[in-house]
C-alpha cells in the first residue's frame, strides 16, 4: 500500500516536470480589474464581481480538513496547470477523488454488512458526511433547502434564474434540483407548452417520454414568483437551432480542426488575444460562409464575429469539403437531438439585461465523441476540442461581459463497463482520453471570465470508485438504497458509463445554488461576503 502510495507521488512529480508550458493565461482579462490579493474575485464587462471559489479549485486554499499529500500535490498540479496553460490530467482529479466522501463502509462482517458483503453503504449522503467541508475546497458548501431559496429570492429583490445548455449529462442537474426544491410549488412548462407537476416529470411519464417532456423546458415557482430554472438541449454546443446531419467525409473535418487549429497557434505564438481580429482567408466553418471585413471575419448567417485563421490559404476549406459533397446520412437518433447552442447563446447577447440568467451553465463531450468516432481517427478526435472552443469563444467572451457564465469540465465515463461505445468499436478508456484534451480545451481556450468549473469533478470521481466497487463485490444495483424519489439505478447509474449517479449530482446542484444564493444570506459559506 505504501509503495504504491509512493508511485503515485513519483507519478505526479514527474508529470508536473513534463507538463508542456503554452503560454500564461490570467484569471482576467484585464489584470488591472482584479481584486488586490484576491484571485477569488474578477471583474466583468459590467463590474460586478465574480466568485470563483464555488466552481474553480484553487491552490494551497483547502479546507481545515486537509488533504492527503498525495491529494494536496494533484491541487497544486492543476491549479499551476491552469496558470500556466500546461496540461491538465485527468489522474489529478481522479487522486482527489480518493480524498472526497465516499458512500462506502469497508471491512463490514456482522449484521451490519450490506448483502452478505463486506461492506456496507453509508445512511448520510456525500455533503452531508463532511458538513459542506468539501476537501478539495477553500470554503464551505451550505446545504440549501426550498425555503433558502425563496428567502434568497426574495432579498436580491430580483429574480433568481438559471439557465443550463446542454446534452442529458446537465439536464440530469435540474431533474435532481426539481426535486430538492419541489416546495416552492414548482411548475414545470415543456417546449410545446404543456404543463407537468414535480410527481409527473420526475415519475414515469416523464421517463417514458422524454424526449417530448425533457427536452426543453422551464420550471417556475408558483411561491416565489422570481425564480426561474431553464433547461436548453444542445447536444453539440457549437451546432445551430437546425438538426444536422453527419458528414462523413474526412478532408472536410480535418481541415475545419486544421484552421481552428491555427487560430490557437497564432494566439500563442503572438501573445495576442485570442479573440482578436489576424488576417484571413476567407474560411468557412461549420457550413457557414464568412467574409473579411474590416481585418475580421464574419458569420454572415449569425453576424457574429469571430477568431479568422493566421494561415491564409493553405487550410482554406475548399468546396468540396463542405457539408453536402461528402457522404451523409442520419443516425437512428431523433433529428430533433442533432442541434446546438449557437443560436442560444448568440440571442443571449442580444438580450435586454433585465432579461439574461444570474448564470448559463454549458456541458458538452459525450455527443461529440460518438459523432467524430465516425468521422476520423483518434487523432481527428484530439483537435476537434479546438473546433468546438473556434466557434464557442467568440460568443463566451460576448456573454460573460454580461453574466455568470460556467463551464463544467466532463465528468469520466466508467472505463470498467469496456463495452463499445457505437459500432466502430472504440472503447470507454479511449473515450476517456479524449475527454481528458476536451477538458483541457475548455480550460486553456475559454475567456477567461467564462468560470471552469472543475471542482465537482471530485465528487465525479469518488463516485465512479464506489460503482467499481460495488460492481467488483457483484452487487445488484437495483438492491442499493435510492436517492430521495429516484429509484436505485439513477441513484448511483452503475449500470451505465456516461452519467453520474443522481446521489452524486446532489453536490453539483448544492454547489450552483451556493453560487447563486451565498452572497445574499448568512455569512461563513462560499461567496457569501461578496454581496457586501
Amino acid at each position: 500500500m505504501k509503495s504504491s502510495k509512493y508511485l503515485l507521488l513519483g507519478s505526479v512529480g514527474t508529470m508536473l516536470i513534463m507538463t508542456f508550458n503554452l503560454t500564461h493565461i490570467k484569471h482576467c482579462e484585464k489584470p488591472t480589474e482584479i481584486e488586490p490579493n484576491d484571485s477569488r474575485v474578477c471583474r466583468g464587462g459590467d463590474h460586478s464581481a465574480i466568485c470563483r471559489d464555488v466552481f474553480e479549485i484553487q491552490s494551497n486554499r483547502s479546507n481545515y480538513m486537509g488533504l492527503s499529500e498525495i491529494a494536496t500535490l494533484a491541487q497544486t498540479a492543476i491549479a499551476h496547470a491552469k496558470k500556466d496553460s500546461s496540461f491538465l490530467r485527468d489522474l489529478y482529479y481522479g487522486i482527489l477523488g480518493y480524498d472526497n466522501p465516499s458512500m462506502v463502509i469497508k471491512g463490514i462482517s456482522n449484521a451490519r454488512s450490506y448483502g452478505g458483503t463486506n461492506f456496507t453503504v453509508k445512511e448520510k449522503w456525500r455533503l452531508s458526511q463532511v458538513s459542506g467541508h468539501l476537501p478539495h475546497m477553500s470554503c464551505r458548501l451550505r446545504e440549501y433547502i426550498a425555503e433558502d431559496v425563496r428567502k434568497c429570492t426574495i432579498r436580491k429583490n430580483r429574480k433568481t434564474h438559471i439557465l443550463y445548455i446542454g446534452d442529458s449529462r446537465i439536464r440530469q442537474h435540474v431533474e435532481v434540483m426539481i426535486d430538492l426544491l419541489r416546495d416552492l410549488h414548482l411548475k414545470i412548462t415543456t417546449y410545446e407548452g404543456e404543463i407537468l407537476s414535480v410527481e409527473e416529470f420526475l415519475g414515469e411519464k416523464g421517463m417514458k417520454y422524454w424526449s417530448k417532456y425533457k427536452h426543453n423546458f422551464k420550471v417556475e415557482s408558483l411561491k416565489v414568483p422570481g425564480f426561474l430554472v431553464e433547461f436548453k438541449w444542445a447536444a453539440f454546443l457549437d451546432w445551430g437551432d437546425t438538426p444536422k446531419k453527419v458528414n462523413d467525409n474526412f478532408s472536410f473535418w480535418m481541415k475545419r480542426a486544421s484552421v481552428a487549429w491555427g487560430n490557437y497557434v497564432h494566439y500563442v505564438r503572438n501573445g495576442s488575444n485570442y479573440d482578436s481580429p489576424v488576417e484571413t482567408g476567407g474560411v468557412v466553418k461549420d457550413g457557414r460562409t464568412t467574409t473579411e471585413r474590416g481585418g475580421k471575419i464574419i458569420h454572415k448567417a449569425q453576424g457574429i464575429e469571430g477568431p479568422a485563421a493566421s494561415h491564409r490559404n493553405s487550410n482554406k476549406l475548399d468546396a468540396e469539403d463542405l457539408p453536402g459533397r461528402g457522404k451523409q446520412h442520419w443516425p437512428t437518433d431523433n433529428q430533433k437531438t442533432r442541434v446546438g447552442a449557437f443560436e442560444i447563446l448568440s440571442r443571449l447577447i442580444s438580450s435586454p439585461k433585465g432579461n439574461l440568467p444570474d448564470i448559463v451553465l454549458l456541458n458538452t463531450g459525450a455527443w461529440l465523441l460518438q459523432e467524430y468516432h465516425r468521422l476520423a481517427p483518434l487523432e481527428a478526435i484530439d483537435l476537434s476540442s479546438m473546433v468546438v472552443m473556434d466557434t464557442l469563444r467568440p460568443l463566451l467572451s460576448k456573454l460573460a461581459d454580461r453574466t455568470t457564465v460556467v463551464w463544467l469540465a466532463p465528468d469520466p465515463f466508467k472505463e470498467h463497463i469496456s463495452h463499445i461505445l457505437d459500432d466502430t468499436g472504440k472503447y470507454t478508456h479511449e473515450i476517456n482520453d479524449i475527454l481528458e484534451w476536451q477538458l483541457n480545451a475548455q480550460a486553456l481556450l475559454k475567456p477567461s471570465r467564462v468560470l471552469f468549473w472543475d471542482t465537482f469533478l471530485p465528487i465525479s470521481y469518488a463516485s465512479r470508485e464506489d460503482c467499481m466497487y460495488f460492481s467488483s463485490e457483484g452487487v445488484n444495483f437495483t438492491s442499493l438504497p435510492k436517492y430521495k424519489v429516484f429509484q436505485p439505478l439513477l441513484t448511483w447509474n452503475c449500470q451505465e458509463r456516461v452519467h453520474v449517479g443522481f446521489e452524486a449530482l446532489s453536490v453539483a446542484v448544492q454547489m450552483v445554488l451556493n453560487h447563486a444564493c451565498n452572497p445574499y444570506l448568512d455569512n461563513g459559506y462560499c461567496c457569501s461576503e461578496m454581496h457586501s
